[in-house]
């Protein structure tokens, strides 16, 4: 999970700029599979016009994260939905979920999500095996 205090600055036009270039994609790339030109997406990129939601939703689809994190309100470009799909999170509630992630800190250390899912994994394989 990337998280850059020097994000916190940058517009939603750099972030796509820099989603696109760090995923080795062509602005012809992005623009044939956005369905617009490619002066669209340079638009988009240098902030002179801003995508519409359809794109947005496209943009994240294709860069594997959230809106929130192309429009810069968040600062990790890890995709939390990922999580929602392991089993065991499938009984907890969002903010359950959430919480654990928050204050997942042992000995000092922040484990990333990625982390957490194995660890609870773990867990519920042990718990399995314990009820057989």
């Amino acid at each position: 999970m990337k998280s850059n205090k020097s994000e916190k600055n940058k517009t939603m036009g750099a972030i796509l700029s820099d989603l696109r270039k760090k995923n080795g994609f062509s602005l012809v790339q992005i623009a044939q599979w956005c369905g617009v030109s490619k002066s669209s997406i340079s638009h988009y990129e240098t902030g002179e016009t801003i995508p519409p939601l359809d794109l947005l939703i496209r943009f994240a689809d294709i860069y594997d994260v959230t809106i929130d994190y192309i429009l810069g309100r968040c600062y990790s470009d890890y995709n939390f939905s990922k999580l929602f799909k392991a089993p065991f999170v499938k009984r907890l509630t969002v903010g359950q979920l959430m919480g654990m992630i928050n204050n997942l800190n042992v000995r000092g250390k922040n484990y990333p999500a990625e982390t957490i899912l194995l660890l609870q994994s773990i867990n519920e394989y042990i718990k399995d095996k314990k009820e057989r």
